[in-house]
């Protein structure tokens, strides 16, 4: 049985990598070929509006829960409908300076489907809000970490730490903690509590997912909140590895 891989671009590196590591048995899938063959099986990497039908096909992350989950504003609501700890949020600019004048922090979102921190506008006063179709009220934490869960299950999980020798004259960022601003994943001694996992695990079952990579920060009071849950997330060696042992045992589940 072979594995078609969906990547959400052509050249994403994690899908390739993905690819590579279950190979023979996984194929990178072209956005405009038709799914063929008696036993139809797709991984989907990030990708929320294919070009061919998916009918008779058995997939992980649908199109549809792939889509929910990229669209900030619309996962956040999913979530907390769901009981899921996020930040408070609002569409209203009013509430934004609301909490300024409350001595709080504002991310202004002006793209709702967006990663590593694009289209963030950090607002400390009023002066710097700007309009977004989405306000996120910034939680002072102690710890950052990514959860990687895969069929109810976390199969991997790391914390984001500062990268060694980084310069902040560059582009460091704290708020936003991408590679890009100066930021790595570690796993090297990280332990979460059972609360943290299960938040994870609900997460990406809320939003219809059958796995996803989730960013959660616990605040002050040792509460795990969680960011997002991304789609296609970069992998690399023990990451690497786990999902490829969780995609293996996936399709042995399917005979």
């Amino acid at each position: 049985m072979k594995l078609r891989i969906l990547p959400y671009k052509a050249g994403s590196a994690s899908a390739r990598e993905l690819v590579r590591a279950l190979a023979p048995k996984a194929i990178m899938k072209k956005q405009r070929t038709p799914m063929v063959g008696r036993s139809k099986v797709l991984l989907n990497w990030g990708h929320s509006s294919p070009l061919f039908s998916l009918a008779g096909t058995r997939v992980l992350n649908r199109p549809s829960a792939v889509s929910n989950a990229s669209d900030k504003l619309l996962a956040l609501n999913i979530m907390k409908g769901a009981g899921i700890n996020v930040p408070d949020f609002t569409t209203d600019i009013n509430d934004a300076k609301r909490w300024i004048a409350e001595d709080k922090i504002v991310f202004c979102r002006t793209l709702l489907r967006a990663n590593s921190g694009r289209g963030i506008v950090i607002a400390k006063v009023v002066a710097e809000l700007v309009r977004a179709p989405l306000y996120v009220k910034y939680i002072r934490k102690e710890k950052e970490y990514r959860l990687h869960v895969f069929n109810g299950k976390v199969i991997d999980l790391v914390e984001k730490r500062r990268r060694t020798g980084f310069q902040e004259a560059t582009n460091y960022n704290k708020y936003v903690r991408s590679y890009e601003q100066g930021w790595i994943m570690a796993r090297d001694g990280v332990v979460v509590t059972e609360e943290t996992r299960s938040q994870a695990i609900r997460a990406v079952q809320a939003l219809g997912l059958d796995f996803g990579a989730v960013d959660i920060v616990m605040d002050r009071n040792g509460k795990p909140m969680i960011l997002e849950v991304n789609t296609a997330p970069g992998i690399q060696g023990t990451t690497l590895d786990n999902y490829k042992k969780a995609v293996q045992q996936w399709m042995m589940n399917l005979r």
